[in-house]
């Protein structure tokens, strides 16, 4: 490449990254080490951290300093994450958030000079957006990662674990507000990586199994969340809004199926009152004639008890694996 080349290259590469230049970028474009480090010595490149750089007549920016650490950690695929992120997304206790926080692979040691980096191994291409080209963790995900590192750690004492438990509240109540966050997308978050012992899962339960006593699911909401949490418990993937009939007719649609007899509902308040427990009785009786098994669960279960969901379903797919003795499957089922 010839010198003129190489200087646009170099300017357009900084106008994409807020002044900021990747050696590697560099490399891969074709641009020689030596060009580099002429432009280092010559005062036209402002060195950061090694493979990163500043272009001298850009100003070193909020923005700018994200996009040098994601330039550094480049090899283990970073996102912008934590209170930056949160200030990424507009969240407004966040807004004065000055600490750059990444999360990456997890893998080889990694020293960082530019940023807190969070190593993990639970990041799903659905938790990571970008936000003014910036690529960053979800507002989800990001919610969740806030609620597990509380600004000051460890928590040792009930007022500092209260302090920390409102400003997630004041947090995710905006986010949700002003925002556009969905309960669905939080609680599909806690279904793919919540675990018992992990940071943030047993306060993102706290909040949203509070929320949920409020909180009407929609069909689609239900299915987001149970789905997430088959998918990442490694279970067969139930089928969806099925019809069953038997010799008297129509019985109902049932949430999930299990082929070939488990049958899982999960409630709503809609489901608390007596003619509604009737017809659901009714119904399960009908359905148990036929040989499924039927479970229901309640919303909130999913939120705060997920574990004993999952030890049932698998309890209950064991036992109508082929050649366990069972009840005569229903005559009739229409996928709807």
């Amino acid at each position: 490449m010839t010198s003129r080349e190489i200087t646009t290259w170099l300017a357009e590469f900084g106008a994409d990254h807020h002044g900021i230049v990747s050696a590697a970028a560099a490399r891969r474009a074709g641009i020689s080490p030596d060009a580099i480090r002429h432009r280092y010595e010559a005062g036209a490149l402002v060195r950061l951290a090694p493979g990163v750089y500043r272009l001298r007549d850009h100003p070193l920016s909020w923005e700018a300093r994200l996009w040098a650490a994601l330039i550094e950690v480049e090899p283990l695929h970073g996102y912008v994450s934590h209170r930056s992120a949160a200030r990424l997304h507009g969240v407004w206790s966040y807004r004065d958030a000055n600490v750059i926080e990444i999360t990456g692979r997890r893998g080889r040691d990694h020293d960082t000079i530019l940023s807190r980096f969070h190593a993990t191994s639970l990041l799903d291409p659905g938790h990571v957006t970008t936000v003014g080209g910036i690529p960053c963790t979800s507002l989800a995900r990001t919610v969740f990662d806030l609620c597990g590192d509380p600004d000051r750690r460890p928590l040792r004492s009930e007022p500092a674990r209260g302090m920390h438990r409102l400003k997630m509240l004041k947090a995710t109540n905006e986010a949700i507000r002003r925002h556009g966050l969905k309960v669905e997308w939080e609680l599909a978050v806690l279904a793919a990586i919540g675990k018992r012992g992990r940071s943030g899962t047993a306060l993102v339960r706290d909040i949203f199994g509070e929320l949920g006593s409020r909180y009407v699911p929609t069909e689609s909401d239900l299915e987001t969340v149970f789905f997430e949490l088959c998918r990442t418990a490694n279970l067969p993937l139930p089928d969806m809004q099925i019809e069953i009939s038997d010799a008297d007719g129509f019985i109902g649609r049932v949430d999930f199926l299990f082929p070939p007899r488990l049958i899982v509902e999960i409630d709503s308040s809609w489901h608390d009152g007596p003619l509604d427990k009737l017809r659901d009785t009714a119904r399960d009786a009908r359905l148990k004639a036929l040989g499924y098994v039927v479970r229901r669960w309640r919303w909130s279960a999913l939120v705060l008890h997920p574990e004993k969901v999952l030890r049932r379903i698998r309890s209950d797919l064991r036992r109508s694996e082929p050649g366990v003795a069972s009840g005569p499957l229903a005559p009739e089922v229409t996928a709807h």
